[in-house]
């Protein structure tokens, strides 16, 4: 453990539907206003385009413009840049979250839960692993918008010699205010069930599809409470340090995953 804290950056902005390049250059002003001690940037999902129907035409193949452009601005900020996007491999579609770190390493996550009632399962392809990422002495959870309603997926697995599996969940959606309720709900939830940090991002404004987008994104404590939320509808960043040790402190105390095998 570098250190016992860990400073997230969310950025709650406005998707330009289908326009990478504007998209691009609009989340890179927002970043000039992030403060220097921040060490993870997560961003929404689909953030260089938007949630879209069909999007052979703009999905970009694995190390394109945008991956190329997340590791440019890690390297300048000297932090963790993350988010997801319609990557292309080979003949196929995932929506795919990097984790993208200062030296340039990177590891990926594709959306296992795809949202069925959108048609997301008829143009792309659902992921078939988990991952947990280490950094800097913190174990790191990915999921991308839908795959926050089931639980199972999320089960954070415990044992006497490793504790329990990860400290930090990333959730990055396009989730629509008509279903904002439900967001705030489960992001809840899966904070206390899994007695760990929960940091969500989600989008604000309107979509291709007329879908309006209000935002509420927020990190939670592993007790369920709010430690910073974004206001509601506001292109807005919001920052916070989350402590490991406080979290381990919490755990010990009150560790419901021994009893979960």
């Amino acid at each position: 453990m570098d250190s016992s804290y860990l400073n997230i950056t969310l950025l709650q902005g406005a998707i330009r539907s289908n326009n990478v390049s504007d998209n691009l250059n609009y989340w890179e002003q927002q970043l000039e206003n992030i403060l220097d001690t921040t060490q993870l940037i997560v961003l929404p999902e689909t953030f260089n385009t938007g949630f879209m129907n069909h999007p052979e035409n703009l999905a970009e193949p694995e190390f394109g413009v945008t991956f190329r452009w997340m590791q440019q601005q890690s390297v300048s900020r000297n932090a963790v840049v993350c988010g997801s996007f319609m990557v292309k491999s080979e003949e196929t579609i995932f929506n795919r979250f990097y984790f993208i770190r200062p030296d340039g390493s990177f590891q990926y996550y594709d959306k296992q839960h795809l949202f069925r009632l959108g048609g997301e399962n008829e143009w792309l392809t659902a992921g078939k692993r988990r991952i947990i990422i280490e950094y800097l002495g913190w174990k790191i959870f990915p999921m991308i918008c839908y795959d926050v309603r089931f639980p199972v997926f999320s089960y954070n697995r415990w044992s006497e010699v490793n504790g329990y599996e990860y400290d930090l969940m990333l959730v990055c959606a396009n989730w629509p205010a008509s279903r904002s309720k439900a967001w705030d709900t489960l992001l809840k939830a899966r904070a206390i069930e899994n007695q760990c940090y929960v940091a969500a991002v989600n989008r604000v404004g309107v979509d291709f599809n007329e879908l309006n987008y209000d935002g509420h994104s927020q990190i939670m404590s592993p007790k369920g409470g709010v430690l910073t939320k974004a206001k509601n509808s506001q292109e807005m960043i919001i920052q916070k340090d989350i402590d490991y040790q406080s979290l381990q402190y919490f755990r010990k105390h009150f560790c419901t995953g021994m009893d979960q095998n």
